[in-house]
């Protein structure tokens, strides 16, 4: 039995024969307004630690008055927001559509 967020046959050739797949709303607006108050959390508790360099790299120039994160370094190990979207079946079982599963 396929598990239930597999990508389509269609998909799965166009990975093998373009090297890419792209999916659409893999995620809900609830997984994004998430991330997104996780990512909001971190900035400020990383600017307000005074040693965010540890934890992110700011956009040079502040966008409407705030700092903005770039890139959060390591965000598998900073926070388990990103943890849950690196392990949830929505996302694994399409990977495993592409290079098989455990077993």
């Amino acid at each position: 039995m396929k598990p239930e967020h597999c990508l389509s046959d269609e998909q799965i050739d166009q990975y093998r024969n373009e090297g890419f797949v792209v999916v659409e709303r893999l995620f809900n607006t609830d997984d994004l307004a998430r991330v997104d108050a996780t990512i909001r959390q971190m900035t400020e508790q990383a600017l307000a630690g005074g040693d965010f360099g540890k934890v992110l790299e700011l956009e040079p120039e502040p966008v409407d008055g705030k700092r903005v994160p770039r890139r959060i370094f390591n965000p598998y190990d900073q926070h388990e927001t990103f943890r849950g979207l690196a392990h949830d079946p929505r996302l694994l079982d399409k990977i495993e559509s592409l290079i098989g599963g455990e077993g």
